[in-house]
C-alpha cells in the first residue's frame, strides 16, 4: 500500500507536466525576439518559410495578439527568410500588416526570394547586409511530369517568338506551339503582371514617400522610379536566373532604391542571427509552410 506522501507526489506529477525541451526552446527563442524589439525600439514578427495560403491568417492573429488595445504606436520589424511562395497571399499579408502599423520595415538576413521579394517591397525600409539578397519576381510553374519549377515566363517568351516567325517555322516548332496553352500563357501574363502592378504601387505609397532629405518626391517622379524598379526585378532577360542573388549593392546602385544596413548595429547583427540560426533548427526545414513567430505567438 502506498502512503499519503507518496500519493501526493504521484498526485503533483500528474498535475504538473514535465518540463520539455519544446518549451524552454519556445521561450528562449521568445527572449531572443523581445531583444531584437528592445534594440529596434520596433515591434517584431518573423515570416519564415515558404509564404503559402494560411500565412495570412496566422499573421494576423500574431498582430492582434502583440497590439492587444494599443493602435499603431510603434514601426513593425518584420523579420523575414523565404524561398518565396504566392503572389496573392503576399498581398492578404500586406493588407494585414497595414491595419496594424502604419509603418512597416523588412530585416531580411539571408534571403527572400521571389514573392518573398515583392513582400519586402512593400514596405517604408528594407535592412540588409552584404550576405542579404532578394531575387528575380518571374513567376514559376512546375510542368506535369516534372519534379522541379521552371520559369514561367520563359513559355511566354518562346511562344512570342514564334509567333514572331510564324512564316518560317520548321515542323517542330510548329508542333511546339500547338502545344502552349493560350489560357495557361494568358494566365502566365497576369501573374507577371500583378507582381510588378502591386510594387509600383507599393514603393510608391511607401518607400519612395520621401527623398533622402526628408522632402516629398513628385508623383510622377515616384510612379516613374517606382515602375523602373518592378520592370527590372521582373525583368527574366536581365538576371538569367530565377534564383540569381540581387545583393544589395546591386539594388542600390542599378536599381537606385536605398537600403539600409543592419550589420552597421553590432547588437542586432549578433541578435538576428542567433535567432534566425535557433529557430531554423527549431522548426526542422524552410521549405514548407511559413511559420509566423511574434513575442506572443508561435
Amino acid at each position: 500500500m502506498p502512503d499519503e506522501k507518496t500519493e501526493k507526489k504521484e498526485e503533483a506529477a500528474t498535475i504538473r507536466p514535465a518540463f520539455s525541451l519544446n518549451d524552454a526552446a519556445k521561450s528562449w527563442l521568445r527572449g531572443q525576439l523581445c531583444e531584437i524589439e528592445e534594440v529596434t525600439g520596433k515591434d517584431a514578427l518573423t515570416i519564415c518559410g515558404g509564404i503559402f495560403p494560411g500565412a495570412d491568417i496566422r499573421a494576423r492573429i500574431a498582430l492582434e495578439e502583440i497590439q492587444g488595445q494599443r493602435q499603431k504606436k510603434k514601426p513593425l520589424l518584420v523579420i523575414l527568410h523565404t524561398n518565396g511562395g504566392i503572389v496573392e497571399e503576399v498581398a492578404n499579408i500586406v493588407k494585414v500588416l497595414r491595419r496594424h502599423y502604419d509603418e512597416v520595415h523588412f530585416l531580411v538576413p539571408m534571403f527572400a526570394m521571389s514573392a518573398g521579394t515583392v513582400l519586402a517591397m512593400s514596405g517604408d525600409k528594407i535592412y540588409m547586409d552584404y550576405f542579404s539578397r532578394l531575387g528575380p519576381i518571374d513567376p514559376q510553374i512546375r510542368p506535369a511530369n516534372r519534379e522541379y519549377h521552371v520559369p514561367a515566363l520563359s513559355y511566354l517568351h518562346q511562344y512570342e517568338d514564334l509567333i514572331k516567325r510564324e512564316g518560317a517555322l520548321t515542323m517542330a516548332e510548329l508542333t511546339l506551339l500547338n502545344k502552349l496553352d493560350l489560357a495557361e500563357l494568358h494566365g502566365i501574363r497576369l501573374a507577371a503582371d500583378l507582381s510588378v502592378s502591386l510594387i509600383k504601387d507599393w514603393l510608391t505609397k511607401h518607400k519612395l514617400r520621401l527623398m533622402e532629405d526628408g522632402k516629398p518626391v513628385p508623383a510622377n517622379r515616384k510612379a516613374e522610379k517606382a515602375q523602373k524598379i518592378a520592370d527590372a526585378l521582373g525583368d527574366q532577360k536581365r538576371w538569367f536566373s530565377h534564383s540569381y542573388s540581387i545583393h544589395k549593392d546591386i539594388l542600390e546602385k542599378d536599381l537606385g532604391l536605398a537600403i539600409d544596413d543592419y550589420s552597421e548595429d553590432g547588437r542586432l547583427k549578433k541578435a538576428v542571427w542567433q535567432y534566425l540560426i535557433a529557430l531554423l533548427q527549431y522548426i526542422g526545414s524552410e521549405d514548407g509552410p511559413a511559420v509566423i513567430h511574434s513575442r506572443e505567438f508561435l
